[in-house]
């Protein structure tokens, strides 16, 4: 199965295969078998969300899950399954980060959730170099619009952490997070790190310069 990568330049958006290979999105897979049409209402910017493709997994969470006690592990390993197919894009909706929302919004605690799911998910994939499922988490958390996520020391820590992470991709991914929240607190903290690749660190230099002028 490929594995995905994005490289931004500019507007142009690019897909490569583990191999290298330009991937052609048209041969893209959809998750899951389409059984029935499911819209759900979400209290959070994903007005309506077509669930259809996720009916095999929804009517197993439906049919056994308790959703005050859900099973992270198996989520968090669901989650990883889903994000094999992601495509990612700015600014888009991927197809684990619908996945992901779904099964959250039957929760009354749905950031402190995620919060945890964030963590555990990370790191885990952290450790096993799962880059595809990093990305997408990463994406994931760059669109999240909830003050107790952005505010999350422990989130904090795990992105800044991969300012030190070998794979350059994975560092401008937590840097655009911290863009994308717009919280002006982290311009200082920011300003503690230098990264090697000088793109990067420009990068950085930009965002710092954003957020101090524009932060809230």
């Amino acid at each position: 199965m490929n594995s995905r990568f994005v490289f931004s330049e500019g507007i142009n958006i690019w897909n490569y295969n583990k191999n290298n290979q330009m991937l052609d999105r048209s041969s893209t897979a959809n998750i899951g078998t389409v059984i029935k049409e499911t819209k759900v209402e979400l209290n959070n910017k994903f007005d309506r969300i077509n669930t259809s493709v996720y009916a095999d997994k929804i009517e197993s969470i439906e049919a056994n899950l308790n959703y005050k006690k859900i099973n992270r592990s198996v989520e968090i390993e669901n989650f990883r399954n889903i994000s094999k197919r992601d495509i990612i894009e700015d600014g888009m909706i991927i197809e684990s980060e619908k996945y992901l929302y779904y099964f959250v919004s039957k929760l009354d605690n749905k950031s402190e959730y995620l919060n945890g799911f964030f963590q555990e998910a990370l790191t885990n994939f952290l450790k096993e170099k799962d880059y595809d499922a990093i990305l997408s988490i990463l994406h994931i958390m760059s669109n999240c619009e909830e003050l107790e996520i952005k505010n999350a020391d422990s989130n904090m820590y795990i992105l800044l952490s991969l300012f030190s992470n070998k794979h350059d991709l994975l560092k401008e991914a937590a840097i655009k997070i911290f863009e994308n929240w717009g919280l002006k607190k982290y311009s200082e903290i920011l300003e503690e790190f230098e990264i090697k690749v000088k793109w990067i660190d420009d990068y950085r230099i930009e965002v710092i310069k954003y957020l101090k002028t524009e932060g809230i």
